[in-house]
Formats: structure tokens, C-alpha cells, sequence
């Protein structure tokens, strides 16, 4: 805030001439000056600061402090998709049995495979969500032992089950997410009010920055 003198100044040269001969006004003048540039400096370092302080709520965003490896269950979805939708095409299937194994991989394939398309936050979420999707399918009968198809069949079920393995070992890994997110949601609201008041505070020293350079030009005119 401007001081006393200052602010009295200005009101003073709304109506006024400046007298660039009266010792006291230029005195104040050189004072004004002093000040806008001690303030520039200031907002300066406040601008930085602000700055910093943005780029570090940036970095603390709840769910990027969750970090998962998908790698071992992309792995095994590779596996999954090529036994499944190219070694265990629809032309392969011949009989009921094998339509019904068929069919049941589809759908576990829907509930359990992440999109290469989710970003990191629906991959947290989707991880949360797999395993009460675990049981929700009916098992097809045990296919023959003699069955063509019995091979690739168990093979691509064994891969259902490591999947699943794995997905319960990312979810367990992922009980903390709800404490994480409210500590981080604490300490970004912190850090937000220090902007807000910094904010404020850079705004206040530009508006007095404003009028000490209304008060130079005042002086030179």
C-alpha cells in the first residue's frame, strides 16, 4: 500500500501541476521511484514463486503419485489377444463346446483387459475395479482332453488365470490410493491458498506500481 505522503500526493496531482521546484514534491517523486522499482523487484519474486508453486501442485496430482506397472499384465493380455482372436478364430470353432469356451473368453476379455487408450488416472481405477469381475462369469464345462481345441483352450484359460493373479496383486498393491489422494488433496489446497495470497499480494504492489508511475509521469510533464 502506498504510505501516507504518497497517497496524499496522489490525490494531489489529480487536480495539480506538478512544481518541479518545491523540494518536498521531488523528493517524493525520487522516493516513488525508489519504491516502483523495489516493488518490481518484489512481484518479480513473486511471479517465481507463484510459479514454482504451480508447477509443484502440477507434480502432486493425486493420481500421478500412484505408480503402476502394467508391463506383466500387458504381456500376458498379448498373449490373450493372439491365442483368442487369431489362433482361436470363430472358424476354429466346430462344436458347442468349444462355442461356449469361445464365447465365455469373449466376455472375460471385456470385464478383465485394459485399453491401451486409458490414461493413468481410468488405469487406477479400472486396476481398483477388475477383480469384482473375477467370478461374475459362469465356467463352461471342462472340455475333452481329446478336443482339438482342448490346447490352445487351457492355454488361453491358464493366461485368464495369471491375469487374474496379477490383477489381485495390483489391487492389494493399490489399498493405500484413498489415504494417498486425501493427503495429496491436503497439501495441494495448502499450496493453493499460498498462491491465492501471493496472487494477491503481487496484484496489490501492481496497483501501487500503477500509481507511482502515474506520479512519475505526472513529474516530467
Amino acid at each position: 500500500m502506498l504510505n501516507l505522503a504518497h497517497h496524499a500526493l496522489f490525490e494531489f496531482s489529480k487536480s495539480n501541476p506538478c512544481d518541479t521546484e518545491h523540494p518536498v514534491i521531488m523528493d517524493q517523486i525520487f522516493d516513488v521511484e525508489m519504491n516502483r522499482l523495489t516493488n518490481q523487484r518484489t512481484i518479480n519474486g513473486l511471479k517465481y514463486k507463484i510459479k514454482k508453486l504451480k508447477h509443484k501442485v502440477h507434480a502432486l496430482c493425486g493420481m500421478k503419485m500412484i505408480d503402476i506397472n502394467f508391463v506383466k499384465t500387458d504381456q500376458i493380455t498379448t498373449v490373450i489377444s493372439h491365442e483368442l482372436f487369431t489362433v482361436f478364430n470363430w472358424n476354429k470353432v466346430t462344436n458347442e463346446e468349444q462355442a461356449s469356451w469361445k464365447e465365455y473368453f469373449h466376455m472375460l476379455y471385456e470385464l478383465l483387459v485394459r485399453n491401451d487408450d486409458n490414461d493413468h488416472t481410468e488405469s487406477i481405477i479400472l486396476a481398483r475395479s477388475f477383480i469384482k469381475y473375477h467370478n461374475v462369469l459362469t465356467i463352461p464345462e471342462k472340455i475333452n482332453c481329446n478336443d482339438p481345441m482342448y490346447s490352445i483352450i487351457s492355454s488361453i484359460n491358464d493366461s485368464f488365470r495369471e491375469l487374474k493373479s496379477e490383477q489381485v496383486f495390483i489391487y492389494n498393491s493399490l489399498k493405500h490410493i484413498k489415504t494417498v489422494i486425501k493427503e495429496v488433496q491436503q497439501r495441494t489446497t495448502c499450496i493453493q491458498h499460498e498462491i491465492v495470497k501471493l496472487q494477491r499480494e503481487m496484484r496489490a504492489r501492481e496497483d501501487d506500481n500503477e500509481k507511482y508511475l502515474q506520479l512519475i509521469k505526472w513529474s516530467v510533464r
